[in-house]
């Protein structure tokens, strides 16, 4: 017989014998790791029997972030985008079509978005709102912006049409602190503003004093010149003569 052909019937025994448990026979288990020349991921548990003799059992890949972090990421970054584009509706109110006909100016001049939460899947977007004015007032305009939230989810549907579903908004008085830290962060913006608008008028007249001053230069040479000239003419003329 062939060498080979008894190492092809060696190794069919080996994993017949492997693969099968006789009463009162303990199968043949690894103590030790396969040689080094496995990868990482392919591993042999050694505290269950071996099912042949070239099995092996890979791990699983290492666990990522979970799915909840993933949702609550997008959730944040689509309550920002429906957050920046009510600010832009609001701001421009002549492009909401309301069922009553016009828009109502006065509770729209008052409203200020604070905060927008994700609900629901995703399906719902619980606007935070600051007003102005009485509580009567303040109870008024968060009436009239959920009267018609459909007309503005209809305008937010037109700002973003590259997603596919609009959330249902769902407006709220925000609380004291909340409005007050939003409040705040507009009187530091209208400053700030101010605050360059007079920098760039400062630098304005300075630049302007600086122009009339060359001005000025440019004049007192010129005026010099001439006469300088007038003297070399004048000498000239009497050397002639």
């Amino acid at each position: 017989m062939r060498p080979a052909s008894v190492l092809t019937l060696l190794l069919g025994f080996l994993a017949t014998a492997t693969s099968f448990t006789l009463p009162g026979f303990t199968p043949l288990q690894y103590s030790k790791p396969f040689p080094s020349c496995l990868t990482d991921r392919q591993t042999v548990r050694p505290d269950r029997p071996a099912l042949s003799a070239l099995s092996m059992v890979f791990r699983r890949k290492p666990a990522g972030r979970g799915q909840g972090y993933a949702d609550d990421k997008r959730s944040g970054r689509l309550g920002k985008i429906v957050l920046t584009e009510l600010v832009q509706i609001l701001r421009n109110p002549f492009c909401i079509k309301v069922a009553g006909g016009d828009v109502d100016l006065d509770i729209v001049s008052m409203v200020s978005v604070v905060e927008v939460e994700m609900m629901g899947d995703n399906t719902i977007a619980k606007v935070l709102v600051s007003t102005m004015g009485t509580d009567a007032e303040k109870r008024q305009a968060v009436k009239w912006l959920n009267q018609n939230s459909k007309a503005l989810r209809f305008s937010l549907a037109q700002r973003m049409k590259h997603h596919k579903k609009v959330p249902e908004l769902r407006f709220t008085a925000a609380a004291l602190p909340e409005a007050m830290s939003v409040m705040s962060l507009l009187d530091q913006i209208r400053e700030e503003r101010e605050a360059k608008e007079a920098m760039s008028n400062q630098m304005t007249a300075e630049d302007e004093a600086v122009m009339e001053v060359s001005k000025g230069m440019e004049r007192e040479l010129q005026g010099m010149e001439s006469e300088d000239d007038k003297a070399l003419f004048a000498g000239s003329h009497s050397v002639s003569n």
